[in-house]
């Protein structure tokens, strides 16, 4: 017979496992995109982990117990490694060495899941069990092995290593580049701030991991990235390396006309500050640049004089559309080309 108090334990677990699994099925639908398949398998990781770690406090024997705890890691051993490769792969950093990190990765995966259902064996991840009458719901106790601290100590090294990338991205890139990344860093830092109170031995309830509630955060800002940015549609087609070094100016605009990016010429010209507002950040634009915007409401290429440092330039400005996977228009790119130098050239013959 199920304890009265096992469902209301159980059910915000399992609810986080349905809302990360809704973000698996959404990012599945954009498989295409860059990034989009670590994101998928590392929903699934984090749904998986939830929904286990939520049967932990049905009303089940200690042996069930025990197969479930073993059973987590295989959403615990890959959540991590799936989140720093969808990171890389989205920011476009160091993308050559990705095939190699991927097979280094996946095989400590691999090891992990090996060494945990081995335990019994050599007894180095846990080595021993024990009951806990929590007088509410029965929980499983773990005495922890030297392995399953040097799991913990890697995958901690895993976070530092996701964090110090986000920080990076989040102070050298610009506009919606820039507010995606410090909302991922917040999300990822809230799931190992949960973990690590489990792991101090401070969980609201004994030995309750409450580490994938926190992951619904993270599927939070992930559906926030998707609905209201495009986040696996506009960057896999916009954002570049090439993009930033560009000479000439290029703003890049979502289906609202919202400015999402901009590289660093295109920053010398229209000098506004980077700002997760990206409402107000065009608002700014426009106000200084009314030309442009009817170019791009007007989607027709013109030559305008722009005012910069106090030299009025001309630029042969030209819009095009962005189109997703399915040939929707996602968005709109403006390029800005100065072409003051040709201009006065034909002036002067003439």
């Amino acid at each position: 017979m199920v304890k009265d108090f096992s469902y209301i334990y159980s059910f915000p677990f399992i609810f986080a496992a349905l809302c990360i699994f809704v973000v698996s099925q959404y990012t599945l639908a954009r498989h295409k995109a860059r990034g989009a398949w670590y994101l998928f398998f590392a929903c699934l990781a984090a749904s998986f982990w939830s929904l286990s770690e939520g049967m932990l406090y049905l009303d089940l024997n200690h042996g069930s117990k025990i197969l479930l705890t073993k059973c987590q890691y295989f959403g615990i051993a890959p959540l991590l490694p799936l989140t720093l490769l969808f990171v890389l792969t989205v920011f476009g950093i160091r993308s050559r060495m990705i095939g190699f990190l991927r097979w280094v990765l996946f095989a400590i995966i691999t090891l992990i899941i090996i060494l945990v259902w081995t335990n019994p064996l050599h007894k180095l991840v846990f080595t021993g069990y024990y009951h806990i009458d929590t007088r509410a719901v029965d929980m499983l106790g773990l005495h922890h092995g030297l392995l399953w601290w040097i799991i913990i100590a890697y995958h901690y090294s895993l976070v530092v290593l996701i964090s110090v990338i986000l920080l990076k991205i989040s102070y050298t890139a610009s506009g919606f580049e820039r507010a995606q990344a410090l909302v991922m860093l917040a999300a990822v830092a809230s799931v190992w701030a949960a973990n690590a109170i489990y792991i101090s031995g401070h969980s609201p309830v004994q030995n309750m991991d409450i580490s994938p509630i926190a992951l619904s955060l993270v599927a939070g800002s992930m559906a926030w990235g998707f609905f209201r940015h495009n986040l696996l549609d506009i960057f896999p087609v916009a954002k570049t390396e090439v993009f930033k070094e560009m000479d000439d100016a290029i703003i890049v605009f979502d289906e609202r006309n919202r400015i999402v990016n901009f590289n660093t010429a295109a920053g010398a010209i229209i000098k506004t500050k980077v700002s997760e507002d990206i409402v107000k950040q065009t608002q700014q634009v426009f106000k200084k640049f009314p030309v442009l915007q009817r170019i791009i409401e007007n989607m027709r290429r013109s030559e305008v004089p722009i005012r910069v440092d106090g030299q009025k330039n001309i630029y042969d400005v030209r819009v095009s559309k962005l189109l997703g996977r399915n040939g929707n228009t996602i968005g709109r790119i403006m390029a800005l080309r100065d072409i003051t130098a040709r201009k006065r050239a034909i002036e002067a013959i003439l």
